[in-house]
This record gives structure tokens, C-alpha cells and sequence, in this order.
């Protein structure tokens, strides 16, 4: 976690007033996750950082995500957030590992690509 929080809320404003899109990464590995553990003692977990900050939307695209709790998993649901792992980091077969909170969604390069194009550019 390099981002203060004052950062972070600044570029949830920005993505918000610019209609936006946001990326990042969430819970890669135990060692970040205790990082963002130490820098944010208020939270009770990485997601409700992202939370807090106004991080968190159907415009959030998160990679990653690997080490989360059932309360993350659901807050990103509620969110509309989309994300999961990163074939080429991970190893992992992006078609037969969708992110955790869509389980029955279609396989997870479709969320990616899509989500990622610009509007009009699908």
C-alpha cells in the first residue's frame, strides 16, 4: 500500500465527478494485507480501506484479490465491484477462476476486458 488516504479519496472524487474508472490491487499477499493493517488501524480489513475511502463501485476494477474474508467478498458484491486474479501474476486460468463474489458470473476475461475498455471501444 503506497497511497495515503487523502490520495485515495482524492482519486474516488475525481473517478466519481469524471464518471471513471478506477483499478487497483486488493489483498495480493499477507505481507501487503499486514502492511495495510499496520497504516490503517481503523479499518478492519483491506477492503473496508477502499471502503472508506469512496474506492468501491461498479466502475472498480480490483486484481488480484486472493487473501479475502466472507465480509470482503460480500462488500465487493454490494459494491458492484469487479475483480480477481491476474492470470500472468497468479498462474491461474482467468476462465476457470472467476472472482470469488461471481461464481456464477461468465469467466473472469470477460469482466476484464470489458470493464477495462473505454466507453464506445468494447
Amino acid at each position: 500500500m503506497a497511497c495515503s488516504e487523502k490520495l485515495m479519496r482524492g482519486a474516488a472524487e475525481l473517478a466519481t465527478q469524471h464518471g471513471a474508472y478506477l483499478q487497483t490491487h486488493l489483498a495480493e499477499n499477507r505481507e501487503e494485507i499486514e502492511k495495510v493493517r499496520n497504516q490503517f488501524t481503523w479499518a478492519q480489513d483491506y477492503t473496508e480501506v477502499y471502503e472508506k475511502c469512496g474506492l468501491l463501485g461498479p466502475r472498480t476494477v480490483l486484481g488480484h484479490c486472493i487473501h479475502l474474508s466472507e465480509r470482503e467478498r460480500a462488500a465487493l458484491a454490494a459494491a458492484g465491484a469487479s475483480g480477481g486474479p491476474l492470470p500472468q501474476r497468479e498462474s491461474l486460468p482467468a476462465q476457470r477462476h472467476p472472482p470469488p463474489w461471481k461464481r456464477s458470473a461468465p469467466p473472469a476475461c470477460a469482466w476484464a476486458s470489458a470493464a477495462m475498455s473505454p466507453p464506445g471501444r468494447n
